[in-house]
Formats: C-alpha cells, structure tokens, sequence
C-alpha cells in the first residue's frame, strides 16, 4: 500500500500530537512534523533533490507561526513546489481568518484544527479519509 507524506507545520507540540494521535495506527499516513516554516521548506528543498519520494502529499499549515506566517510560508512552498508533484496545503489554523489566508495564498482547503475528548481531531480523520478515498488509497 501506498504511504502519503503528511506534514505538519505548527509551532504548537500541542497540535503535532494531536495530529499523531488522529493518523495513528493508519498506515495510509506518515505523519512529520516541523515547528517553523523555514526548516520546512529546507526539508522540501532537500527531499525535491535527494528523494523526491518522500516529499508530501499534504501539509497541515498553522497560520500563526513564531516568527513567521502560514500564509508567507505556503506561498513559499508553492514557488518551490517539484513539478509533477501534487501537493494538498490544508489552511489549519486555530483561527478561520487565519486559515483562509493561507487558502488565499495558495492553500487548497481548510480544515478545523481541534481537539476532540479522545485527544484526536476528528474533523481532521474525516478529510483525511476523504482525501484518501479520491486518491484511490482504501482503508
């Protein structure tokens, strides 16, 4: 079975977790997280050289970053973006506006980032599946 590269880049442990908590035990999924925008598109960059395989399929942008904005770093992330390689930027901000500044900035969707009781963000599992289920990856 295919492994989609799903990143996370979110200055707050907090939402990692709760991202690995919500892909946990799915194989479908391989969750990496980065703190800050910049070391992000770094690791774009050398994974677009050294292992074009492993570049994601989809990031989870935070909008407010410390030091920097979602919106800023998806427009980066655009520019550098491989050629022939599909990439889904979700806006996944505590805050809508937020969120949709990066959809404004060259994001595809926004997904609510929360945490439900179970510490996993159910909202998330549901685009998730659904995003699988159209790229042709069952359960």
């Amino acid at each position: 079975m295919l492994t989609v590269a799903l990143w996370i880049i979110d200055d707050t442990e907090h939402h990692h977790a709760v991202a690995a908590a919500t892909v946990a035990g799915d194989a479908r999924f391989a969750l990496t997280g980065f703190t800050s925008g910049a070391d992000a598109i770094a690791n774009y960059l050398l994974a677009r050289q050294d292992a074009p395989e492993s570049l994601p399929r989809i990031v989870l942008m935070d909008f407010y970053l410390s030091g920097e904005r979602g919106d800023a770093v998806t427009a980066e992330l655009r520019e550098v973006q491989a050629i022939g390689h599909p990439l889904t930027v979700v806006g996944y901000s505590s805050l809508r506006d937020g969120s949709q500044r990066i959809v404004d900035a060259g994001g595809d969707c926004i997904v609510p980032k929360r945490t439900d009781a179970d510490g996993r963000n159910h909202a998330l599992r549901q685009w998730l599946d659904t995003w699988a289920a159209a790229h042709g990856l069952g359960r």
